[in-house]
């Protein structure tokens, strides 16, 4: 009897490919080297949009889930103060990680745990293109699981210098945009936005922004921030 869940390794022109395999339910793929990148999901049906390996290659942050961090978004004139010193970045967009190899720690499959990939990276391995700019030492531990058909993603961010450290984190998911269907965001505020950059205004949801009963995507068209979430009985939003 064949294992239900699987973790293959694969070269792919000229890229080591991990994937993941919940039996035929569900399938993903990473590619450790272009920012961790889980560029491939499907359930039944493809989660994320798909996309030809090559074109993947031409632009591995533009597909898939690019991870951002130690800041997501933009800053505004590329710069940030912090502890009443200021930084220059460069990108300054999405961080600095999303576009740099990682390390391959463990992989696994059992039928408790599922199928999964746990990778790192770390600041020190950058010291030109990550701590010249952000002098703030840190390890990043990614762990991504298949189990049950569904896709979990577990970060880990470790401080390892000595002082304090500023940090965001986002994901930036390239969904598949399916034919038909709803989308639901149970929260009261969203963001005032100028330029992609919050002006620190918070405004409450009206119109085509609000979101909390399900609502037609095809009437949507949003690159918006929400805040203020109502939670759930068990606090999970």
């Amino acid at each position: 009897m064949e294992p239900r869940y699987v973790v293959h390794a694969v070269h792919r022109e000229g890229v080591d490919v991990f994937l993941l395999e919940d039996g035929t339910r569900a399938q993903a793929e990473i590619a450790p080297a272009l920012g961790n990148n889980l560029f491939a999901y499907s359930a039944g049906l493809p989660v994320i949009e798909p996309i030809a390996f090559a074109d993947f290659l031409k632009k591995p942050t533009s597909f898939g889930i690019p991870l951002l961090f130690p800041f997501p978004n933009r800053l505004r004139d590329g710069a940030f103060t912090f502890q009443a010193k200021r930084y220059q970045v460069n990108p300054p967009r999405h961080g600095f990680v999303r576009d740099k190899a990682w390390r391959v720690i463990d992989t696994g499959a059992s039928v408790s745990e599922g199928a999964w990939i746990l990778s790192e990276i770390k600041a020190e391995d950058y010291p030109t293109e990550i701590l010249n700019q952000f002098p703030f030492p840190f390890t990043l531990r990614t762990t991504y699981r298949l189990r049950e058909a569904a896709l979990e993603i577990q970060v880990v961010a470790e401080n390892t210098g000595s002082g304090d450290m500023p940090v965001g984190f986002g994901i930036h998911p390239y969904f598949r945009r399916p034919g038909r269907g709803t989308v639901q965001v149970p929260a009261r505020k969203r963001w005032e936005l100028s330029e992609s950059l919050p002006t620190g205004n918070r405004l409450d949801v009206t119109g085509p922004f609000d979101l909390r009963q399900p609502t037609d995507i095809a009437a949507l068209n949003l690159d918006d921030i929400y805040a203020d979430a109502i939670a759930d009985e068990d606090g999970l939003v």
